[in-house]
């Protein structure tokens, strides 16, 4: 008799001394993913699959944003994008935008890829699993520039608003440092 309430004590501790365990390896692993470049398959508002091994090797600029901060991408993407354009095309330097629309109800995600700019020159990647966001702990209702470097690692991280000059040329300055003796394609 003594035994039947004593499992029933036990055993929900030693699951959850289990399944604490588990999500503290867990959170380490994703403390971890945060200093580089995570690895994704994520689609575009065309449908065209973009991979982090694409990119890889190269300078990466990212632009993240969720729909409030996507009011601040549309500032802070093309003055990065206007202002790196001779180093886009001189050296391996990618700009890559990421919408954050992890949420949305299947039946709507037709309808937002429609808000998205209709240039293939000018690719949105579109997270509907929020695998940045959950990588980097991304600030909400704001513009986030993530920058990495050739190995990959994750050089800097900036959660901006309006456009701000000294932030841009803080950026900038982050990502010149970068490509300093990095040779040309």
């Amino acid at each position: 008799m003594l035994y039947k309430p004593m499992s029933r004590l036990i055993t929900p501790l030693l699951v959850s001394a289990l399944l604490g365990a588990t999500f503290q390896g867990w959170s380490a692993a994703t403390r971890a993913a945060e200093d580089s470049l995570i690895s994704f398959k994520i689609k575009d508002q065309f449908d065209r699959l973009h991979t982090d091994a694409r990119y890889r090797g190269a300078v990466i600029v990212v632009t993240w944003g969720d729909r409030k901060g996507s009011t601040f991408m549309e500032s802070w993407g093309p003055a990065l994008k206007d202002t790196l354009a001779t180093e886009i095309a001189r050296y391996r330097l990618h700009h890559l935008e990421v919408a954050h629309v992890k949420g949305v109800p299947f039946f709507l995600k037709g309808r937002v890829k429609g808000h998205f700019t209709r240039d293939p020159a000018a690719p949105v990647l579109l997270d509907w699993e929020g695998d940045f966001d959950q990588a980097y702990d991304c600030t909400a209702d704001h513009c986030n520039v993530l920058v990495f470097a050739r190995d990959s690692s994750l050089t800097g991280r900036w959660a901006v608003a309006q456009l701000d000059t000294p932030i841009l040329t803080e950026i900038l300055a982050a990502i010149d440092t970068l490509l300093v003796g990095a040779g040309t394609d």
